[in-house]
């Protein structure tokens, strides 16, 4: 019966499309990769939706991307190749994050983990994968007695996207001057954090 149920479960996660990318296409892009099947009917979770105003948001269904073949590396095939990448893998996507930053190290700025499958405190199984101090990996837990957030929830985007700004502050000189990128980058971030203070404002969260 319980095998019945998981069947049935990831059969209705990979309905719908494989990607949903809203935003523009200059600036900063934040690829989540998300193993739930969120943002089913084409349309980013509501707590996100305001942050495309400034922000690329390119989301990986992941049940529904790997029914259609798109897995590892194909996952960046596609996307603005002028954008810096920020990875946001969630939960089991957490592995396949790293591993993207890994190989596409000239376009990743930086990668959040959502609760992934490490306990908490264990630093050193980032460092012995990625194995690069110059690529800035933070994590980020939600679960409490054994429970985790939802990625739309907005506990979790707050945390998400204060960890972004904070990781494209930490960008190098030459990659925040990049001729036509650097200013808009940091124009981009500061849109993006003004945009976080009112959602989460409204929604009576304090950043």
């Amino acid at each position: 019966m319980a095998k019945h149920n998981t069947i049935d479960t990831e059969t209705v996660r990979a309905d719908g499309p494989a990607l949903v990318a809203k935003g523009p296409d200059h600036g900063p892009l934040v690829v989540v990769l998300d193993p739930s099947g969120e943002a089913k009917h084409d349309e980013l979770p509501a707590t996100w939706r305001p942050l495309t105003e400034d922000i690329g948001v390119a989301w990986w269904r992941l049940p529904s991307a790997r029914r259609a073949g798109r897995t590892g590396d194909r996952l960046l095939e596609g996307l603005p190749e002028h954008n810096r990448v920020h990875l946001v893998g969630v939960h089991n996507a957490a592995l396949l994050a790293l591993s993207l930053a890994i190989h596409h190290r000239d376009r990743v700025r930086s990668v959040v983990l959502v609760d992934p499958p490490w306990p908490e405190h264990d630093l050193s199984t980032v460092g012995r994968i990625v194995n690069d101090p110059d690529l800035i990996v933070r994590q980020i837990r939600t679960d409490q007695a054994g429970d985790s957030l939802p990625v739309g929830h907005p506990d979790v985007l707050a945390a998400v996207v204060r960890e972004l700004v904070s990781a494209e502050a930490e960008a190098p000189v030459e990659t925040m001057s990049s001729p036509g990128l650097g200013p808009l980058t940091q124009e981009a971030w500061r849109a993006l954090h003004a945009t976080l203070i009112r959602v989460t404002g409204a929604l009576g969260i304090s950043l």
